[in-house]
């Protein structure tokens, strides 16, 4: 193999390019890190690594080709030179996006500091400041403005809060700072850097000024932290519940405030931002009650509104903005890396697929296995194998239980149908039922009439087989007859034509069977009746995800290419991060570089872990230090790691998909490349439709604008939440000159203050007289501390752990809502890429018993979401109009989501294939929330179905465009809010609606509620952006979403245009549109130019 190779066998052999010995001469930033990885690693002697006979088994890949063995140490961008001479590269590299490097900006401070702030400041080896850090301390302390600071990861942007603080117990020890911090590994890293500055600006004792204050800091412990502590270390969770409650034990802080830190401001946003600026809100009245008056030091990643947005969170008219980014960058590449094409080509329209490629679309399809005891001995069940094109329909060959078709065979040949399958004496029996092996798959397909036809297919062939069996004619049914000539016409849109008769008859009416049926009717009949449920063969595609298409091309697994990735870069010495959205994908990318890593370079397979929420405090402080240290040399995170933990320097990150935001892609490759060192990013792309639109159009990724953090700070559930509390910690003073009217305005607060006392939670104090003021109002409510009923984030309080059973140790503790998606009965749990088996799963006690288990598999369990809308507390009434929105006749009500869980696919590693499904019966997990809603008109189905069109996926596509647009309306995030993703193929009725509801339980945070009186506004924007999308089918532009449940599948364009045209008809006949001819009343007909929906 060109440029690193081995034997077969893996032994290690030098080859040109890649030498196998350990040359450190070209080491880069992390040559004594690097060096002295491969030296521990050495000295364990890991001899669990491969051997071709045992476990653990390398991917896929380094079977066919021989894998490079070498731990030479090389730059990124050598790095990306060697991975193009790999024997497993096949194309990959989609585009190299060059980033130039930026060199530093320095400027002289106009504050003068003192001696100990400079000597805090020279333990940090910081001799001068960038300009962006001298703006930032000048605007804090010479101009006390609340400042945001928005640049990018590793500008040194803490050190703009950390010499303001310095600064002021130096002029003033009694001097007090409060430090949130939105996760506690950031708090932890605070912390550290905080202690390390004040005992080198006030010796060693000062240290204990600055601690922790969150849920892991023990009860015994808070009270001495309560009474030293001047710095503390916190997060918006403990404020709201153990600080601003208790104020009154926190005094000696609160009264000599200087400065509040909120670090990560980005990440405060939806719902989870508009709590936080509540409870802000809060601390400022305690603060002045107390006589402070501090001022907020906001630190935040690259985003669009970062001032704005600043100034939404504190709920202040003004914050100074520091965005120009002058530290040093080195150059970056960015990677697009597409996973290849598998090599078994799917033939085109009207030609046999043969059973390789079958094989490789094993992905789609769900085999019924045996399941001792209940399944032993059972049959599998016959799925159906067909793929609809214009004018024809392609079957895919399934080979029997008893080995592999004859391919010598003459097989017949059906007009219109390619068939290639084994037939047995009994046609009537294999018809009905085969059996499945080893290489050979069916192929499923989305469309019920084709399945009917196919079975039309199964049962004609198999009269065929039998007439040749019985007259040595050799010729099919079909053939025999040119009169009933089967041309089923199934078009892309869904629309068909049948001319034979009897076809006709399965395919409109598959329940009963004409008075007078033929024997090969009767066949047709039967054969169909014996195919499994179509709803349960769809359930099961849902299931996993996505539907496989004939038509499109499966790609090799992006697991194990950003696999094969991160080993390649630890064993060339180069640090990295791989940054994956769950933590399974964590879990998987660590398993299989650890099989990797085994086959190839053992002594290394222990030099990277998996960093991702579940595990315990100790262990995450555990392994950021050993990152940070160089004692790991990489690790498989989700988005954890993406927030402002120093893990010191890195040289390359890989992505795993599309990370959700633009703007937390670039956060995520910001983590490399610190300084002027050269760095890389790779983004290795699933086959959906979102990555592979940024895989063909890349620039795209650069070119659109990074999204805007967004809070809306008037969201009614949640402001009379805050309030209430405000109320039970201060009286809440509804006087045009208070304090509290400043804050939140004096309508909305007098509002506020009446649906309050009409819930019996505020009141007059109940002994006022003509003295006391009429407008202060007291807390009333029965709770007595209101705080703990509000949740700033969707945090469960009911937790299930994971026990390992051999060693009692608890490997992670899982919120209730998430539990069922990684625990159950025959559940493959992965902890740190090693794999453990759900031996049992103790509902009662909440602990799932777990044991180690060498296994090549792992499972993905089965559910589906129902929106059930109740009917009750309505909030907007149909027809009803505020004064800024046109009238509509979308209606918000009540409504409970349900996931509910049917079973588990057991899947194989590295190839996705689907080998066994396993009935489950879990418990439903609900939560009532609100929706918001809009019936569409029967006449909107009526034209999807006369010109072809599916009407359920343009139910689909329409609710994903109005999702997307509804940002432009509504302060929100897609974690807060969410459509009704219409599975086309499901068999409960539903009025056909588009739905938008709340993603928090607890009833709800009010977006649907201010969401439903701007439907109509939301209809309109939705129509025109799809029908000005220049694309065919549908792209991320209109009508795609990235976190959709049914991975963007199922979506139709044209139809979904169709059914927004009809709603928005319906919505013009309502009375007193707002303004006539305004941009409300869009030209349904003029608007839409690239398709034939409206013409």
């Amino acid at each position: 193999m060109k440029g690193c190779s081995s034997t077969d066998d893996y032994t290690q052999a030098p080859m040109k390019g890649c030498s196998s010995t350990d040359d450190y001469t070209q080491l880069g930033p992390s040559t004594a890190a690097t060096k002295q990885v491969h030296a521990d690693a050495a000295k364990q002697g890991d001899t669990s690594g491969p051997v071709l006979n045992g476990a653990p088994r390398p991917p896929c890949m380094l079977k066919d080709t021989a894998p490079c063995t070498s731990t030479q140490a090389m730059t990124p961008g050598e790095l990306l030179s060697h991975l193009k001479e790999v024997g497993w590269y096949k194309d990959q590299v989609i585009k190299e996006h060059s980033l130039p490097g930026r060199p530093a900006s320095h400027a002289q401070l106009r504050s003068t500091l003192g001696p100990a702030v400079l000597r805090a400041l020279q333990s940090k080896g910081v001799t001068r400041m960038f300009s962006h850090q001298v703006q930032a301390i000048d605007s804090i302390i010479e101009g006390k403005q609340h400042t945001v600071i928005a640049t990018s990861t590793a500008s040194g942007k803490s050190l703009c809060f950390h010499v303001p603080i310095l600064a002021a117990l130096e002029s003033d020890p009694r001097s007090t700072a409060l430090l949130m911090f939105p996760t506690k590994a950031l708090a932890q890293d605070q912390r550290t850097s905080l202690k390390i500055m004040l005992a080198a600006a006030f010796g060693p004792e000062a240290e204990a000024l600055a601690e922790t204050y969150d849920g892991d800091t023990s009860m015994s412990s808070r009270d001495e932290v309560r009474v030293r502590c001047q710095l503390l270390v916190t997060n918006p969770d403990m404020l709201h519940l153990s600080i601003l409650p208790v104020h009154a034990q926190f005094s000696a802080l609160l009264s000599n405030l200087k400065y509040v830190v909120m670090d990560e401001g980005h990440s405060y946003y939806g719902a989870f931002g508009a709590h936080t600026c509540h409870v802000i809100r809060r601390l400022r009245r305690i603060c002045r009650q107390y006589g402070s008056d501090p001022v907020f030091i906001v630190a935040s990643a690259t985003i669009a509104n970062p001032q704005q947005h600043a100034q939404m969170l504190i709920g202040v008219p003004y914050v100074h903005l520091v965005d120009q980014d002058t530290s040093p960058h080195g150059p970056q590449t960015f990677v697009f890396w597409n996973p290849p094409l598998l090599n078994e080509p799917v033939p085109s329209k009207g030609s046999a697929v043969p059973g390789c490629a079958v094989e490789s679309l094993m992905m789609g399809s769900v085999q019924h296995t045996r399941n001792p005891p209940r399944r032993r001995g059972r049959r599998y069940e016959r799925k159906a194998s067909t793929e609809s094109t214009k004018g024809s329909i392609k079957a895919v060959p399934r080979r029997g239980k008893r080995g592999r078709l004859d391919d010598d065979k003459d097989i017949p040949t059906v007009p219109s149908l390619t068939v290639k399958e084994k037939v047995s004496a009994n046609p009537v029996a294999e018809a009905a039922q085969l059996q499945p092996s080893q290489d050979r798959a069916a192929l499923a397909h989305h469309d019920m009439k084709v399945q009917a036809a196919n079975a039309c297919r199964v049962i004609s062939e198999a009269r065929g087989h039998a007439s040749s069996g019985l007259s040595g004619g050799g010729k099919s049914w079909m053939q025999e007859s040119p009169s009933s000539s089967a041309v089923v016409v199934i078009g892309a849109l869904g629309s068909k034509k049948i001319t034979d008769p009897s076809v006709a008859s399965i395919a409109g009416s598959t329940a009963r069977a004409p008075n007078k049926e033929s024997r090969f009717q009767r066949l047709r009949r039967e054969a169909l009746q014996r195919f499994p449920s179509f709803h349960d063969w769809k359930q099961a595609q849902i299931e996993m995800g996505r539907e496989q298409k004939l038509d499109e091309l499966r790609r090799s697994s992006p697991i194990v290419e950003i696999s094969l990735l991160l080993s390649e870069c630890i064993k060339h010495g180069l640090r990295t991060i791989a940054f994956c959205k769950s933590r399974k994908l964590c879990e998987l990318v660590a398993t299989y570089t650890r099989e990797t890593l085994k086959a190839t370079t053992p002594h290394l397979a222990n030099s990277f872990k998996v960093y991702r929420g579940g595990y315990s405090p100790a262990e995450r402080r555990s392994i950021e230090a050993d990152l940070f240290s160089g004692r790991l040399l990489a690790v498989a995170a989700t988005n954890a790691l993406e927030l402002g933990v120093d893990v010191g320097s890195l040289d390359v990150t890989l992505h795993l998909g599309f990370q959700g935001t633009i703007a937390s892609m670039r956060q995520q490759a910001g983590r490399a490349g610190r300084r002027e060192q050269p760095s890389m990013a790779i983004y290795v792309a699933f086959d959906g439709p979102l990555d592979q639109h940024f895989m063909r159009q890349p620039e795209d990724l650069f070119e659109r604008k990074i999204e805007n953090a967004q809070l809306d700070a008037s969201n009614e559930a949640i402001l009379h939440q805050h309030l209430a509390c405000a109320a039970s910690e201060l009286p809440l003073n509804i006087d045009a000159e208070a304090f509290d009217a400043q804050l939140y305005g004096i309508q909305l607060l007098a509002s506020a203050v009446n649906a309050l006392q009409n819930q019996g939670l505020l009141s007059r104090h109940p002994h006022s007289s003509s003295h006391l003021p009429a407008n202060i109002f007291y807390y009333s409510g029965s709770d007595s501390s209101f705080a703990r009923k509000v949740a700033l984030r969707t945090i469960d309080v009911d937790q299930y752990e994971v026990v390992d059973e051999g060693s009692g140790q608890v490997l992670e503790k899982i919120e209730g809502s998430k539990a069922f998606y990684h625990i159950y009965d025959g559940a493959v749990y992965l902890h740190q890429g090693r794999t453990f088996l759900c031996r049992k799963l103790d509902l009662g006690l909440k602990v799932a018993l777990v044991r180690p288990a060498d296994l090549k598999y792992y499972t993905r369990v089965r559910d589906y979401k129902d929106v059930h809308v109740t009917g009750d507390k309505i909030a907007y009434p149909a027809g009803e109009a505020s004064l800024h929105f046109p009238k509509t006749a979308a209606e918000c009500e009540s409504a409970i989501v349900t996931a509910r869980f049917y079973g588990f696919n057991r899947m194989w590693q590295g190839s996705g294939q689907v080998f066994d499904s396993v009935e489950l019966h879990l418990p439903d997990v609900m939560f009532e929330t609100q929706a918001a809603f809009i019936r569409v008109p029967p006449s909107a189905r009526a034209e999807c179905m006369e010109k072809g069109l599916d009407f359920k996926e343009g139910l689909h596509a329409a609710g994903h465009a109005m999702l997307n647009v509804l940002p432009l309306y509504l302060l929100c995030n897609t974690k807060d809010i969410a459509a009704e993703c219409q599975y086309p193929y499901s068999t409960r009725f539903r009025v056909d609606r588009l739905l938008l509801y709340d993603r928090q339980g607890a009833g709800g945070v009010g977006l649907s509620a201010q969401a439903a009186p701007m439907f109509h506004l939301l209809l309109v924007r939705a129509f025109e952006t799809i029908a000005g999308c220049a694309c065919e089918a549908g792209c991320p532009s209109c009508i795609h979403h990235a976190e959709c449940p049914s991975y963007n599948t199922a979506l139709n364009k044209a139809s979904g245009l169709v059914i927004l045209r009809h709603v928005l008809e319906i919505e013009a006949q309502l009375e007193l549109r707002s303004t006539p001819n305004s941009a409300n009343n869009v030209n349904i007909t003029a608007s839409c130019k690239h398709c034939t929906s409206c013409i």
